[in-house]
């Protein structure tokens, strides 16, 4: 049972996060002899957190692919809607798309926020964005501005920024 249970991890892990099943397998192995629950639990997320900070962006690069801004500068402001996109290394594109989204931020003057770009490599889908594989798209938030007409909070409603929606205008369809 315990194994199934690791079987079924690894593919929603990997599914999630496309390294987080092979970190929870590293990470298991490297914990196996210690009978430490909270060792055997700590060293997953250790070996996902070296991977996902230090190997998958260098190794991305060999597959085209770079990280998109994590936090926001004067220099790029662009960032993710929630920084869990990027705790699950969904936050990658080619190097030109990375580019057009600084340049577009610069020239609006306003912050651009992300939800979900792609992948570090080919081979797992993004779910559900299966079109994502190429590196060359990403989900962009809607940028709102308050009633007085400056630019409104960028925090969406919902956990990771999908879903939340405004209703139709008069006389729209809806």
């Amino acid at each position: 049972m315990r194994r199934l249970l690791v079987a079924v991890a690894v593919v929603v892990l990997t599914l999630l996060t496309q390294v987080g099943g092979l970190a929870l397998l590293v990470g298991l192995a490297l914990a196996r002899k210690n009978r430490r629950r909270v060792v055997r639990f700590l060293a997953p997320l250790g070996v996902y957190a070296g991977l996902t900070i230090v190997v998958v962006p260098l190794v991305a690069r060999l597959f085209g692919r770079v990280p998109l801004p994590v936090f926001a500068t004067q220099d790029e402001p662009v960032s993710p809607l929630n920084l869990l996109t990027c705790a699950l290394n969904r936050h990658y594109a080619r190097p030109p798309v990375r580019d057009l989204l600084v340049r577009t931020a610069r020239a609006s003057g306003e912050e651009l926020h992300y939800l979900d770009a792609g992948f570090p490599f080919r081979g797992v889908p993004l779910l559900p964005h299966l079109s994502h594989g190429d590196g060359r798209k990403v989900d962009l938030a809607y940028a709102y501005l308050d009633r007085a007409g400056r630019p409104a909070d960028a925090r969406a409603h919902l956990f990771l920024g999908y879903g939340a929606t405004e209703p139709p205008r008069p006389g729209e369809i809806d």
